[in-house]
């Protein structure tokens, strides 16, 4: 969505938050905006899982955690290695600074912030399965 937007408003700053499942369905979108020069910027909130802890859902405690994900997966190196701008922020504090260089940068960045797994936000994804209370 960010690349559209990008393309129907030219010169605009554009900034996608998603989380680190949603990137690893629809992260590569961050490709397409470096390959044509779409300073598109990602805030990734990397949580290392699909959702936030699962402990409130009694069929899923004691098993294996079906919504864990490798921990702390460094996907700011990742698109790095591409030539995007990458950003790594376990400090929120330091947010807003990594988005200002993202900016300045002028190309695609992903800015990777390291999250809590017991901590989750409906419209982030941490609702998952009612997992999470609002």
């Amino acid at each position: 969505m960010g690349v559209g937007v990008q393309l129907a408003r030219p010169g605009k700053q554009v900034v996608v938050i998603i989380g680190d499942g949603g990137l690893g369905i629809g992260g590569w979108d961050i490709e397409t905006a470096l390959r044509y020069q779409l300073p598109v910027h990602t805030v990734l909130w990397n949580n290392s899982s699909w959702g936030p802890s699962f402990e409130e859902i009694p069929l899923l405690k004691g098993r294996v955690e079906p919504f864990t994900m490798l921990d702390n997966i460094r996907y700011d190196e990742m698109f790095a290695v591409m030539g995007c701008h990458g950003e790594y922020v376990d400090d929120p504090d330091a947010i807003r600074p990594a988005l200002e260089r993202a900016v300045r940068s002028g190309k695609a960045s992903l800015i990777n912030v390291i999250g809590d797994k017991k901590v989750g936000h409906p419209g982030l994804g941490g609702n998952l399965l009612g997992s999470t209370k609002v």
